[in-house]
């Protein structure tokens, strides 16, 4: 069933307007709607609007308020509520979204000019306008019905349930000549704008408007004041002189955008784009402009970085517009999207196809979305199937062991990690976690490292790049610290490519614990200080650094193992299991015990030559040398 078509149902069930995340759970709940997206109840809540805005006599929808929604319950075209239904839209255009008080007390224009300014949006959804407000104000044809205006006097109306000195249309047609030779003056001699409240400011417009116009002004101070920000836009405490013709510029970018069906427009976006005719026109910084965005579209929602027929947050926002713009690609990418969503900024549009799981990575800037993937239902129901049995049986699956059919083929268009990613958005991600191409039930903890330890106690014998391949495919990237350290807890190491199983080797503690003395004479000693291996007694394999490593790790009862971190480059030291000293300690030890300057690149050299480290820098330098210091100190 379509979507409009199920919440047609919903609401006419309800009998009452119903929010649209209400819609959106009703519509699933009885399987009028079906989406494995991420955020159904916005796009329910998009889909709505655009019907009410391009068929705004045709919809069977109608918007209450922000969010809540309800099917039409009267032919707004009938005859017998024509005047009544005509009310209650100039109700809410007028008296709630401000508008008629705005220009009441800042345009101070008559009752014709106040129809001109209803925006195009309002003028086509209430058809012939000026004669309908003409009647309510003269009371005529209105039965039942309180008057909606009151007609004070010709040109001046005001609405009754508004305090009189806040909604009064009260300039003449010879203050409306005033109000033209006064933005004469501002556009011509305050380009920068006019300080409102600076008495200096106020003397340099008489002395202008004397000389441009011939004849002082006789006007007082609040008088000029009342008319200037009459006259032109309030910004900083300052008055600029954008012109009725720069904003209905303004206007007509706005509305022809949201023409196509786009709901929202982000003000930076929209600045940036227009920056250089908008500042010409004396709208001075993206502040300004969404000033003047708030009056010419008072019905609209306004947040703090966007304005438009929607508010949602800004990751719902992004998603939406996105799709409105999707058409029938399978593949975009970052810089064919920015061309379709002009006034969306490039990085936020980056933002959100890197953040939202609904689209996914394909290739280099390049992106799908989970409605752009070719599953079945049926593929669907087996794949989760697979998936929890060998979660079941083993705790964890491969995403590329699960079975795929036909999706890859006929998503030909996708890279094989996007095919892998969209499997899991749309078929698993309610009831699993996947961290790279592990797959587990959600509440499991399981890792690449504990997966990669199994693996290790498995094999007799692998190389150290058969652990480097392991590790990329289950996390689809390569660190090298997860195959050292799986390797090195489970195997023996016995050189720098080659790992085997423990039952390979032949250890005898004893005596070789007997040997390690001979070289060990304090708590410790770098790894790389053993430089000959006759004295070790035969264990199966060839004695080497590599070799002896894996023995004080694992297997010796006097002596451990110590290193900044896992490595293939025998940095590192044999330490004594009595020394209760951390490497970190043992660093500081050896440096406080050598006769070096306490400068970090020496100490850096000191520790990678003498074996403690595999690079010449150390984080760990400042606090090795102010401790080293201490040390010192004491000593002397």
């Amino acid at each position: 069933m379509k979507l409009l078509d199920a919440a047609y149902i919903v609401l006419k069930d309800a009998g009452k307007p119903l929010n649209y995340k209400e819609i959106t759970t009703l519509m699933i709940k009885r399987g009028l709607y079906q989406t494995y997206g991420k955020t159904p109840s916005f796009t329910v809540s998009s889909r709505l609007s655009e019907d009410i805005r391009n068929n705004t006599y045709d919809s069977r929808f109608k918007k209450i308020s922000s969010g809540l929604y309800a099917i039409k319950e009267y032919d707004l075209d009938s005859k017998n509520n024509q005047a009544g239904s005509f009310k209650s839209v100039a109700k809410e255009k007028f008296k709630v979204s401000g508008l008629l008080t705005e220009i009441a007390t800042n345009r101070k224009q008559t009752i014709e000019t106040l129809v001109d300014n209803i925006n195009l949006a309002e003028r086509n959804e209430m058809e012939d306008i000026y004669p309908k407000l003409l009647t309510l104000l003269k009371k005529q044809d209105v039965q039942d019905e309180p008057s909606l205006f009151e007609e004070v006097t010709p040109n001046r109306i005001q609405l009754t349930s508004e305090a009189p000195s806040e909604s009064v249309l009260h300039i003449t047609s010879p203050d409306q000549i005033i109000i033209e030779k006064l933005m004469q003056i501002l556009v011509k001699r305050f380009t920068n704008g006019l300080r409102i409240d600076s008495p200096i400011e106020l003397t340099r417009f008489r002395s202008f408007a004397a000389e441009d116009l011939g004849e002082e002004i006789k006007l007082s101070d609040q008088e000029i004041k009342s008319y200037i920000a009459g006259c032109g836009t309030t910004f900083d405490g300052k008055v600029y002189a954008v012109s009725v013709q720069t904003k209905e510029r303004i206007r007509k970018l706005v509305e022809d955008y949201f023409a196509d069906g786009a709901q929202a427009i982000f003000y930076s976006e929209f600045y940036a784009k227009n920056e250089n005719w908008l500042f010409e026109a004396h709208v001075v910084s993206e502040e300004m402009l969404i000033g003047i965005l708030r009056k010419l579209f008072p019905a609209l929602s306004f947040t703090p970085t966007y304005f438009g027929f929607i508010d949602a947050s800004i990751y719902s926002v992004l998603e939406s517009e996105i799709l409105h713009v999707w058409g029938d690609d399978v593949l975009l990418t970052y810089m064919q999207l920015a061309e379709r969503l002009h006034y969306i900024p490039l990085d936020r549009i980056k933002y959100a196809l890197g953040q939202n799981g609904n689209f996914i990575w394909s290739s280099l800037e390049t992106f799908s979305h989970v409605n752009r993937v070719s599953i079945t239902e049926e593929e669907r129901e087996a794949i989760r199937e697979v998936a929890m049995r060998k979660c079941n049986a083993n705790g964890y699956v491969l995403i590329s062991d699960l079975p795929f059919w036909e999706i890859e083929e006929r998503n030909n268009e996708l890279s094989i990690v996007a095919v892998y990613k969209a499997v899991y958005q749309i078929c698993l991600s309610d009831r699993f976690n996947k961290k790279g191409k592990i797959v587990t039930r959600k509440g499991d903890v399981f890792d690449a490292l504990t997966i990669m330890k199994e693996y290790c106690r498995t094999v007799d014998k692998c190389s150290f790049d058969d652990l480097l391949n392991l590790e990329n495919e289950l996390t689809g990237m390569v660190r090298r610290q997860i195959s050292l350290e799986a390797g090195s807890a489970i195997l023996v190491r016995i050189d720098k490519t080659t790992y085997v199983a423990e039952k390979y080797i032949h250890f005898n503690p004893d005596i070789i614990d007997e040997v390690i003395e001979l070289f060990v004479k304090g708590d410790h000693l770098p790894l790389k200080s053993f430089t000959t291996f006759g004295s070790f007694p035969d264990c199966g394999q060839e004695w080497n650094l590599f070799l002896l490593e894996s023995y004080c790790r694992r297997f010796s009862r006097k002596f451990r193992f110590g290193a900044p971190s896992v490595n293939s480059r025998n940095a590192g030291a044999v330490i004594r299991k009595s020394c209760e000293m951390n490497y970190i300690e043992i660093m500081i030890n050896a440096v406080a015990n050598a006769d070096i300057p306490l400068k970090k690149t020496d100490v850096g050299k000191f520790l990678y030559e003498s074996g403690y480290t595999g690079r010449s820098t150390t984080a760990k330098a400042d606090e090795i040398i102010d401790k080293v210091k201490a040390i010192r100190k004491r000593r002397d």
